[in-house]
């Protein structure tokens, strides 16, 4: 009887971002770079045990443009040196931390050079196979630029302050429709009151990358649906080339009167500290007007916050008017959602994107 053996693939020690990114659902992904740089961006998944802290990363590029590479060398193996020890328990506390420990892992630093070697030798010392992503972090951040890039087939809500466009995106996200939700992603709902209760943004570059993840996921051939934005959200900036593709691409206007909206934001924002809604009134106040400030904080203090926003969308509506006004876009077809349900509103959004996609309309 012949015994068949069946060929695994073997992986390489050092793989493209492709097939970084395809191996990373199987196995544990390491950030090996300074905390500092995490913090700033990172890959998906990745959990952070740097070889080296801001500190010691600062001080050896000090030394190497001061002295040299050799001595920058030196420098780095007698800092890293005394923390093998300790690196080596984390790995293996994190990596026991399913069922089945890995015995192999996803190893980067920032451009796939030494801090990403002398990681990869202690997890070899240790029996764990490091496959290490050529180029490092840097070939992910190209990789996840070439994306926006792509012509992806974006459908965009837009509308005035409280028409309720986020709320729409769930649901056709829940309808199994393809979504980006760039407010949740930045987590800032986009206007003087959006950073409150959110918790911290991500750095733009982190914010980025969000974004390219979902990408990553979707069928280009399908349509996307998007919220009309303004290039930042808070302080996260969407990337130029997509945010022009946003604005280029056609959108649906959620035609909503101000008192409907007023009862919107009235639900949405009502959890809100009180004490932090005055802030973000004052930091709108010139624009808004002394007299309009004193009428929405009087609002709030009289626990109405239907009055308040009814005063505040004076100023966002006038707002968006002008924005649209001096950036008209070449498609925008209207939806009457006046006095009807969230549920007849989402068919109806759905019903005109096809009829667009169609080139009914």
């Amino acid at each position: 009887m012949v015994t068949v053996v069946k060929k695994v693939k073997s992986i390489k020690s050092d793989v493209a971002i492709q097939e970084f990114i395809a191996l990373r659902s199987s196995r544990p992904v390491i950030d090996v770079r300074a905390p500092s740089e995490f913090q700033a961006g990172h890959i998906q998944s990745a959990i952070n045990i740097p070889v080296l802290d801001d500190l010691q990363r600062e001080a050896i590029g000090t030394v190497y443009s001061k002295q040299g590479r050799q001595q920058a060398v030196i420098r780095g193996l007698e800092a890293v040196g005394p923390k093998m020890g300790e690196m080596a328990k984390t790995v293996i506390a994190e990596l026991s931390k399913n069922d089945a420990p890995s015995l192999e892992a996803l190893i980067y630093c920032a451009r796939g050079g030494m801090r990403s070697s002398s990681f990869s030798w202690l997890l070899e010392q240790l029996g764990i196979k490091a496959i290490r992503l050529s180029d490092g972090y840097k070939s992910y951040r190209q990789y996840a630029q070439s994306f926006f890039e792509k012509p992806w087939k974006l459908t965009v809500l837009t509308g005035l302050t409280g028409a309720g466009k986020t709320v729409q995106l769930k649901r056709l996200a829940d309808l199994g429709e393809q979504v980006i939700d760039l407010e949740g992603l930045a987590c800032h709902r986009g206007s003087a009151f959006g950073g409150i209760g959110q918790g911290v943004q991500p750095r733009t570059a982190q914010f980025e990358n969000l974004i390219f993840e979902e990408l990553f996921n979707f069928d280009p051939s399908r349509r996307i649906w998007i919220e009309d934005e303004s290039r930042s959200i808070g302080h996260c900036m969407i990337p130029a080339s997509f945010f022009q593709r946003l604005h280029s691409s056609p959108a649906i206007f959620l035609d909503i009167d101000k008192s409907q909206r007023a009862r919107k934001l009235a639900v949405e924002y009502g959890d809100l500290p009180i004490d932090e809604m005055k802030k973000a009134i004052d930091r709108i106040g010139k624009r808004l007007g002394g007299q309009n400030v004193k009428m929405a904080v009087r609002a709030l203090d009289q626990g109405s916050l239907e009055s308040c926003a009814e005063v505040l969308l004076e100023y966002y509506d006038s707002t968006y008017t002008h924005s649209h006004i001096n950036n008209p876009r070449q498609t925008t077809m209207n939806v009457d959602l006046n006095n009807i349900d969230e549920s007849t509103t989402t068919g109806k959004i759905l019903e005109l994107a096809n009829q667009m996609d169609l080139g009914l309309c």
